[in-house]
């Protein structure tokens, strides 16, 4: 049975930092290098109203909300990780929130995560 995402899904590209800043000899940091893969997702506008809860400096990054079944990661000082960026159509979009919607009674064919991204800056 496929998911529901499987409707109306198109391929997205994940850019995933591959471990954790470290710093050299001189005490200059490090970073790792990313690691590029292919993910499905339904790509979806943010509302009017949704936009309004934006900070209004968020509201200018052209948000869009991703439906998927791959987990994708947001920035977490306590896990010491970079957010994910999501590629699509050449623009690169980090990820702001992540609603997971894949535990308790959800019906397997209904397990995803609810993603909001914010379009990069400058892009």
């Amino acid at each position: 049975m496929s998911s529901i995402i499987d409707t109306f899904d198109e391929t997205l590209t994940l850019s995933r930092v591959d471990g954790v800043s470290t710093q050299d000899s001189r005490g200059a940091l490090v970073s790792p290098s990313r690691t590029n893969t292919s993910f499905t997702g339904s790509v979806q506008p943010i509302t009017g109203q949704e936009l309004l809860n934006f900070p209004e400096n968020q509201r200018v990054r052209q948000p869009i909300r991703i439906f998927t079944e791959t987990e994708l990661k947001t920035i977490s000082q306590k896990d010491n990780t970079e957010q994910d960026i999501v590629i699509r159509g050449g623009i690169n979009y980090t990820i702001s929130t992540v609603e997971d919607w894949s535990g308790g009674d959800v019906p397997a064919d209904m397990k995803h995560y609810r993603v909001i991204a914010l379009r990069k800056d400058g892009q």
